[in-house]
């Protein structure tokens, strides 16, 4: 990865804005305070462009609102006005403008060539603020950068973007593409980062807990087949930092609600294990989340609650019946090569570290049958 380049256009610029995705996590949000904070002690103007919300278990790691005052994207004032016109539609002659001396009005006038200007066909809108980079983390692609570019489009466009992401959905489109699915997380990528911006520095515990909490996230505490090596010794020299790993277990595995751990406990006694797959089946019906009082998103708990209890098996297929639509669906938890090779088998996405099947199924026989098919394939 080009760190190089990366850092001289981040040492080059004198504002920077790092977009973060709307639904993004503790790695991705993580990441960018810390990279923020880095920035903002370099003398800079770190702008952070994230219009989500934390979720709740981060708040006492990042702080609500999020976004320190040093960084917050408003202070870069002033921002240019833009007028856009559709010219498809009403081709344009001319544009002038004057100004009123005596009331201080600037009027603009536009001589439409042919046909009338729509007044439907006419935009008004800021400016993005005046970022000479952008630094985009854990962003797969640019319509995911959400209201930030539906606001200030232009920004995206103009401005070279510094693109980081540890997933192979990324589309690459960077001008400086720092993207590798064999990291751990984006805060891997964003510590090297931080070392080529800062020749090696001593982080501070505040940034060392935030790049902390993305790799313990993402490896599942140093559980799963992204603790690698580098992953260990990157992590201990954040913790001799001040990173906080006890604050930040315990923001992961904090007491869950009563009737997600009832969802699980169903779940749990509706599983088998398939040794020849090494695959554990979970199978939850419509009257489970009925009974606990439960949605068909809080699956996602089952099979976490599942990863931190438990091995984790070389698949974890979870059917689930969907009580308004009375079909079944199926997500599987997998390591992110063979997830790859079951999207390429099955119409589905790789979301947030789950594969989502995009087909809908009559009944559990139909999908164990499906899935058991498409998983005995890949051992071919």
């Amino acid at each position: 990865m080009d760190f190089h380049s990366a850092t001289q256009l981040i040492q080059k610029s004198r504002t920077v804005g790092i977009a973060v995705y709307e639904k993004a996590g503790g790695d991705e949000i993580g990441s960018a305070l810390a990279l923020a904070s880095v920035i903002t002690q370099m003398g800079k103007t770190a702008g952070f462009l994230f219009s989500g919300t934390i979720d709740e278990k981060w708040k006492d790691i990042f702080g609500a609102p999020a976004v320190p005052a040093a960084t917050s994207p408003r202070e870069l004032q002033p921002r240019d006005l833009i007028i856009a016109i559709n010219a498809k539609e009403s081709p344009i002659s001319e544009i002038k403008y004057d100004m009123q001396k005596s009331s201080g009005e600037l009027f603009i006038r536009i001589t439409p060539k042919h046909r009338p200007v729509n007044k439907e066909g006419v935009r008004i809108f800021e400016d993005g603020n005046r970022y000479d980079c952008i630094v985009s983390v854990g962003v797969h692609g640019p319509e995911h950068f959400g209201k930030e570019f539906e606001e200030n489009p232009f920004l995206f466009y103009e401005k070279p973007i510094v693109n980081i992401d540890a997933s192979h959905q990324n589309e690459q489109f960077g001008e400086i593409n720092l993207c590798d699915m064999t990291r751990s997380s984006c805060a891997e990528i964003v510590y090297e980062l931080i070392e080529s911006l800062t020749g090696g520095e001593r982080l501070n515990p505040t940034e060392s807990t935030r790049i902390l909490t993305g790799i313990i996230e993402k490896t599942e505490a140093f559980r799963n087949s992204k603790t690698t090596p580098r992953v260990l010794e990157i992590s201990a020299l954040l913790i001799e930092s001040g990173g906080d790993k006890d604050k930040i277990m315990r923001a992961l595995f904090k007491t869950k609600p009563l009737n997600l751990l009832q969802l699980w406990g169903r779940a749990s006694v509706r599983s088998r294990f398939d040794d020849a797959l090494k695959a554990l089946f979970t199978f939850i019906p419509k009257e489970d989340f009925e009974k606990t009082a439960t949605k068909t998103s809080d699956v996602r708990f089952v099979i976490d609650h599942t990863g931190s209890y438990f091995v984790s098996p070389k698949f974890h297929a979870v059917f689930f019946e969907n009580p308004e639509k009375n079909h079944v669906r199926v997500i599987i938890k997998s390591d992110a090569s063979l997830m790859k090779k079951i999207v390429e088998k099955e119409p589905g996405d790789i979301q947030n570290g789950l594969c989502v099947f995009k087909n809908a199924f009559s009944g559990f026989p139909e999908a164990e049958r499906h899935v058991d098919n498409i998983l005995r394939g890949l051992e071919e």
